[in-house]
């Protein structure tokens, strides 16, 4: 079974520069560097790797993706979300809520993943995606969202509120992380990045929600 989110109905106040910037530097980057032969070495030393800390592949780890696929559904994520939380964040909260989002993640996976996967690199920006889905569903939570379902044979599309979708979202995220504490062959997913994510966002938009909220009662 296949659910996925194509659209929402929020009216878009302003053009998302900062989204539509950030998403053509990971496509750049990713046919820049990921078509090489030695494309293994450079994630290898510019992914994350848990038991080699470092600011600087933490923060570089956000730009790498392992394939074509990896990308475009982290990108698709991005774009479907980030453009309505821009216009309601400003364009300075919004790069902070993705770029902190995205190091708190890597930390959180740093903290939840297991030895074995401890001296694997990291890479990928789902967790910095996934703090500004946090952020989203803290800013529009009765937001529809479009589906596309398919089950074998059966296909269909149908609206759902971002609070729903959202929040069965992060329980699976929970339930794969626990998973992938069992099961060996799921460590190389960072489940616990999209974890760190989404909490970071839920509480950096709730905070600026109700500042924003106290600047206008002023």
């Amino acid at each position: 079974m296949i659910i996925f989110p194509f659209a929402d109905d929020n009216a878009k106040k302003d053009f998302p520069f900062i989204t539509l910037f950030l998403i053509i530097v990971n496509f750049l980057i990713f046919f820049g560097f990921a078509l090489r032969n030695d494309y293994q070495v450079i994630v290898s030393i510019y992914g994350f790797t848990p038991n080699e800390f470092s600011w600087f592949t933490l923060f570089s780890s956000l730009f790498l993706h392992a394939d074509f696929l990896h990308l475009l559904l982290n990108m698709w994520f991005f774009w479907l979300f980030g453009g309505s939380l821009e216009a309601s964040l400003g364009k300075v909260c919004y790069l902070a809520i993705f770029i902190i989002g995205g190091l708190v993640a890597g930390i959180m996976h740093m903290v939840l993943v297991d030895v074995a996967g401890k001296s694997i690199p990291c890479i990928g920006a789902s967790g910095a995606v996934s703090a500004v889905m946090g952020g989203y569903f803290i800013f529009f939570p009765r937001a529809k969202l479009k589906l596309f379902v398919w089950l074998w044979f059966w296909i269909k599309t149908f609206k759902c509120s971002a609070f729903v979708f959202l929040g069965l979202w992060f329980l699976q995220e929970f339930f794969l992380a626990a998973l992938a504490g069992s099961v060996s062959e799921v460590i190389r997913l960072a489940y616990g990045a999209h974890i760190g994510g989404f909490i970071f966002g839920l509480c950096f938009a709730y905070m600026l929600k109700g500042f924003f909220l106290d600047s206008n009662q002023d």
